[in-house]
């Protein structure tokens, strides 16, 4: 008996030592997450022209999937993928295809709420930004190196899944 019961201390004691570590915390937000992503300066390399003219230039639906720094911070994006799908269909855009492309790093702040993540699509860094509200993003943005400068080249609206 005085084995079983010590046994159990040492299991209650390593949980809660975990715990505190982050180990078993939760992350704040969804990993999966569903949107919209709208491009509007015409230098991105993820520009393009709606042939059909339905005023879908630059528009692109998303899946998105994080992964999580699980170990020592649940809030850290450590990986995951980005997929982006023309809404136009009749289209080539310059050099996109569709693979997931692989999202690098980033963040959620739970303090401000700000989402951060970086992905590089077609040879180029990108950065995704807003504010998660209520399951989604809202006051976003969307960076690419353009000229040495980090400039916003459109947004992008998601919801978590």
């Amino acid at each position: 008996m005085k084995k079983r019961s010590s046994l159990f201390c040492l299991l209650v004691l390593s949980a809660l030592f975990f715990s505190a570590c982050g180990i078993f915390a939760p992350t704040a937000i969804s990993k999966n997450w569903k949107g919209t992503i709208r491009i509007t300066n015409h230098n991105s390399a993820l520009w393009y022209v709606d042939p059909a003219g339905q005023g879908n230039d630059g528009v692109y639906t998303a899946e998105i999937t994080f992964s999580f720094d699980w170990f020592s911070d649940a809030n850290k994006i450590n990986g995951g993928t980005l997929a982006l799908n023309p809404v136009s269909h009749d289209i080539s855009v310059r050099e996109i295809t569709n693979p997931p492309y692989t999202i690098s790093t980033g963040a959620y702040t739970p303090s401000d709420e700000t989402l951060l993540f970086n992905a590089e699509i077609v040879s180029k860094p990108f950065t995704f930004e807003g504010t998660v509200k209520n399951g989604i993003l809202t006051g976003s943005s969307v960076k690419e190196m353009l000229q040495d400068q980090l400039t916003v080249v459109g947004t992008i609206d998601i919801s978590a899944q």
